[in-house]
């Protein structure tokens, strides 16, 4: 703990990255433009798969979150308040990616920093030792 009831904490992550797939839709307009037959019974389309599974991988995910808090005591209780910031070093380590080929082009979702804030409330309680009563308490009145 830092002078003042002040702590600091923070957390390093490095996950391993998905798996990569590509897909490749494959409609009878595509067929036809290469020349080739129509798909049969009632297929309007296919996904032909471009990369064997679990062959490709996204790089590593890291993430680098920190809190910082201090206790203020008042009385019989205490207040803790903190604050949080997620993705500290801001990354923008891509999550997801649209793996479709075909007429649309792709997209990428990227995280952001983010940060929020709080407070906790608990007692501190007077502790008895074992066998002892508090003042007026088991007495019959």
């Amino acid at each position: 703990m830092l002078p003042y009831d002040i702590q600091l904490a923070g957390s390093f992550q490095a996950r391993p990255g998905i798996s990569i797939g590509a897909d490749w839709t494959v409609d009878n307009a595509t067929l036809a433009a290469q020349g080739l037959p129509p798909l049969t019974a009632g297929v309007s389309s296919i996904s032909v798969n471009l990369v064997e599974p679990d062959t490709m991988f996204y790089d590593y995910v890291y993430t680098n979150d920190m809190t910082l808090s201090r206790v203020f005591r008042w009385n019989r209780s205490r207040i803790r308040a903190f604050v949080e910031m997620f993705n500290v070093l801001n990354l923008s380590t891509i999550y997801t990616r649209n793996e479709t080929s075909g007429r649309s082009g792709t997209t990428r979702s990227i995280s952001s920093r983010r940060g929020g804030s709080s407070s906790a409330r608990s007692w501190i309680g007077k502790t008895k030792g074992k066998g002892q009563r508090a003042k007026g308490e088991g007495q019959k009145g």
